[in-house]
């Protein structure tokens, strides 16, 4: 009797199977983290000093470095390639002055590859533009050195699958 009970192939089944990839609230998480825009090969600053080398790149390296970014369209992936691509220190000095002042706690230097292996210092505009982002995508990626990115959104994350 049990060799009568075969498994079908989801076309022959009449039970349908989950097809995650056309559930709305799926296709509106991954169209949010797709490219809007091509990136701006124009750049917004002409720098070229020590502390900025955004007129070294090139438009090949734009291109590749947003393709790189945008290669997954997980939410995950992407804060963890910002982190790759930032330094976070503490500051050194505090300096106030009448007892205001700046008071951030730590100095950001943002990093683009040129080539295959050669990382160059970059402003934030610069970043925003050839990643096509908005100011605050940057400002909550921000983790101490060799800390990778986390979801915490959402309930219980251990057993689900993502999608």
């Amino acid at each position: 009797m049990d060799s009568l009970i075969k498994e079908t192939t989801p076309q022959l089944s009449r039970k349908r199977t989950k097809q995650k990839e056309d559930w709305k609230c799926n296709k509106l998480k991954k169209e949010r983290y797709t490219p809007k825009e091509p990136p701006n090969l124009r750049l917004p600053y002409d720098h070229y000093t020590k502390a900025y080398r955004c007129t070294s790149l090139n438009h090949t390296d734009i291109i590749a470095f947003n393709k790189a970014f945008y290669k997954k369209t997980y939410k995950i992936y992407q804060d963890n390639f910002i982190i790759n691509y930032t330094k976070v220190t503490t500051t050194q000095r505090h300096r106030p002055v009448n007892h205001r002042g700046n008071k951030k706690q730590m100095a950001v230097t943002y990093y683009a590859r040129r080539g295959h292996n050669v990382l160059i210092p970059i402003c934030k505009r610069t970043l925003l533009s050839i990643l096509a982002l908005k100011k605050g995508v940057l400002n909550r990626n921000f983790k101490p050195m060799g800390e990778i990115a986390q979801e915490n959104r959402g309930g219980r994350r251990k057993t689900q699958i993502c999608t």
